[in-house]
């Protein structure tokens, strides 16, 4: 059935792509900017969440169970890393966090 709609709709020419809107480097400046300027506690962590998840790809499950202890330090880039475990597929990703120039 899941193939007779696939095709069907690529007969059509129906949109495939059923994903969310991707969000770019400039909305995050964006909101990352306005937290900050906030500058309470919860909108830090909120920062920090934000920058978490972008890292992560989305991938919201799988940031629930990190922690900071959890980070490393790389000395070879110079920054923090993170394991993001995936439960699903019982692999993990590593998420950087690189200090630099631009807030996100």
């Amino acid at each position: 059935m899941e193939n007779e709609i696939f095709h069907r709709d690529m007969h059509l020419g129906e949109s495939l792509d059923g994903s969310a809107n991707p969000i770019y480097l400039d909305t995050m400046k964006d909101i990352i900017s306005a937290l900050r300027r906030h500058g309470t506690p919860d909108s830090l962590m909120r920062c920090f969440a934000l920058h978490t998840l972008w890292r992560a790809v989305g991938r919201s499950g799988e940031t629930g169970f990190l922690t900071f202890d959890g980070m490393r330090w790389d000395p070879y880039f110079s920054s923090a890393l993170m394991e993001i475990p995936q439960p699903k597929g019982a692999k993990f990703k590593v998420a950087t966090f690189i200090a630099g120039a631009r807030a996100s």
